[in-house]
């Protein structure tokens, strides 16, 4: 249906019929008499000749007809406007009543047909992410006015390569893998598979993996707030902290203690040997994680975890060596050679015999608080954070040679503010405090400061300078300055783990 406005109802018209005057002239003209034809004029008092009109009779009825024109017209106009408004009113009331019919209709459903295609060359799609990251550093030591000691020196040091692949298996499942290429070879990272909200309880993580002791552990070391891990990790299980093999179960819990609760159990190879056994799964290892978080304000969030791992290190399953031995639980070794330098088959048991020693227990305990600050709208540019660790250990150890008891009793801990003072640079301070993880009867210990500057070039780039001090009563003073260089690129970039 065509819509015709009033204006454009007169137009046609004015062009069909004219305009009203122009109309009225044509039908009062009349045809033009000879020159010669009188004028009849008449005289007062007098009737005029019949046939003729006035002029003032003419022009009255042109103007009848033009205004019944102008009415017609308006009538007309008057009919278009609520033909016009008629119509919008029926499309109006049809939308509302097919969405009506379509809210109170039930969706059919029937059988669709499906179409298979096969994407050759869209298989690259199955391929995991893959990001790279680079950890490099130029380190000046000092220490007894030597820049080099027993186990450290000036160098610059590419620390490593980091491949991490991450992939989702199916809708249930994940996986992640780390691996670091070092200048000395492959170190095996992590790998593991997740699966999420099992049984709607909990997820399962199984593979190698870094702990959930307290924060820090779990984090790779191009991902930390300072160039290496704190001295409470690195004195009791070594330079890499704890990374063993085994399952991690992980529950979200209703609310106990905080605003949120998690629980974490995980059941892993007592495989480091600082502080387990270093064995397989014959000597299992059991840590518990209990993290509580509350929201003190809408900038402010404060984290509590406790932390408790019992394992075992005694020797179980191998197979004795040719080394001879000087005490009982096998653990320092001692070798006969041969004049030309052969070593002599000796053992304390006949080799082959397999290994199975006494049960000797190493239990850890500790807990971790974290308290962060953000203003809201300006995040980018501002924020503190304060974090503290505290960790004691008992590890008992084989008798010694005259058959006493030897155990270790330790301790340790940290604590570091850091803050961002602006979009690209962060300022912040770490101080370590540990014992020794050994026997001994003067309780030794070691210290660490450090201050830190970190400047993120960009969220790929990120430069580190830092300073170490370290010190303790068994050691001497040590000095180190750090300029780190860490890059990243890939779908992750600077995961922390």
């Amino acid at each position: 249906m065509f819509k015709i406005g009033s204006r454009t109802a007169v137009i046609v018209l004015t062009l069909l019929l004219g305009s009203p005057a122009a109309l009225a002239r044509r039908q009062t003209s009349k045809p033009v008499k000879p020159a010669d034809a009188r004028r009849v004029t008449p005289t007062p008092g007098t009737t005029p000749p019949s046939g003729a009109r006035p002029a003032q009779a003419k022009k009255t009825s042109a103007d009848k007809r033009t205004t019944r024109l102008e009415a017609l017209i308006k009538k007309l106009e008057k009919k278009l406007g609520k033909l016009q408004s008629a119509h919008e009113d029926l499309e109006v009331k049809q939308l509302i009543m097919e969405s009506q019919v379509e809210s109170v209709t039930p969706e059919k459903k029937g059988f669709k047909t499906k179409t298979f295609l096969g994407h050759a060359r869209s298989l690259q799609g199955l391929n995991p992410e893959i990001s790279v990251t680079g950890d490099l550093a130029g380190v000046f030591y000092l220490t007894d006015g030597k820049e080099y000691g027993a186990t450290d020196r000036s160098s610059f040091r590419f620390r490593g390569l980091g491949l991490h692949f991450q992939a989702d298996l199916d809708p249930f499942s994940f996986m992640k893998a780390a691996i670091s290429i070092t200048p000395n070879g492959v170190v095996f990272g992590e790998a593991y598979a997740v699966w999420t909200n099992v049984g709607g309880v909990m997820n399962l993580m199984a593979g190698k993996f870094r702990q959930q002791l307290g924060v820090v552990n779990r984090w790779h070391k191009h991902g930390l707030d300072q160039y290496d891990f704190p001295l409470m990790l690195t004195e009791p299980f070594g330079p890499g902290g704890l990374n063993q093999s085994g399952l991690s179960f992980q529950f979200l819990l209703p609310k106990i203690t905080a605003h949120a609760n998690e629980l974490t159990v995980q059941v892993t190879n007592g495989s480091n040997s600082k502080a387990f056994s270093g064995d397989t799964f014959s000597v299992p290892t059991t840590l518990v994680y209990f993290k509580n978080y509350w929201d003190l304000s809408k900038t402010t969030y404060l984290e509590l975890g406790l932390t408790g791992i019992v394992g075992f290190n005694n020797q179980r399953g191998g197979q004795t060596t040719e080394d001879l031995y000087t005490d009982e639980a096998a653990t320092i070794p001692f070798t006969l050679y041969t004049g030309q330098g052969s070593t002599v088959p000796l053992s304390f048991a006949p080799m082959g015999e397999v290994v199975d020693e006494k049960w000797r227990v190493t239990a850890f305990g500790g807990a971790n608080l974290t308290l962060f600050w953000e203003p809201m709208r300006k995040g980018k540019y501002l924020n503190f954070l304060w974090r503290s660790s505290f960790l004691y250990g008992y590890k008992r150890l084989a008798p010694d040679s005259v058959g006493s008891r030897q155990d270790i009793n330790w301790m340790g801990g940290y604590s570091y503010v850091q803050a961002k003072v602006s979009r690209t640079v962060e300022l912040g301070l770490r101080g370590d405090l540990v014992r020794t993880f050994e026997v001994s009867d003067d309780k030794n210990y070691m210290y660490q400061v450090v201050p830190y500057l970190i400047w993120w070039q960009s969220p790929w780039l990120r430069f580190r300078l830092e300073y170490n001090y370290h010190d303790g009563n068994a050691m001497k003073a040590a000095h180190r300055a750090i300029l780190q260089v860490v890059f990243a690129a890939g779908p992750h970039k600077h995961d922390r783990y």
